[in-house]
């Protein structure tokens, strides 16, 4: 992962609703229901995920991805401080 979400945050930035194999925003869904563990280890990369969908919110709604189990990875940390 620490090597896979640099590129994949490279790839998004491009395009939000980057298309792997599957469907658009195939890649984006998967790096949102990562582990919250690997997100409260890699501070930075959750947030700079986070600047990228905060907006984006509504337009993930329509296109079927979910950004909670991401969002409560922030929740997560925020908890244990």
């Amino acid at each position: 992962m620490p090597y896979l979400i640099p590129l994949a945050i490279e790839k998004l930035k491009e395009d939000i609703f980057a298309e792997g194999d599957l469907y658009p925003g195939d890649l984006l869904s998967n790096v949102l229901n990562i582990d919250a563990m690997f997100w409260q280890k890699n501070i930075p990369e959750w947030k700079e995920i986070n600047g990228l969908i905060s907006n984006r919110i509504e337009e993930l709604s329509i296109n079927k991805i979910s950004p909670d189990k991401f969002i409560n990875a922030s929740i997560s940390e925020q908890k244990s401080l």
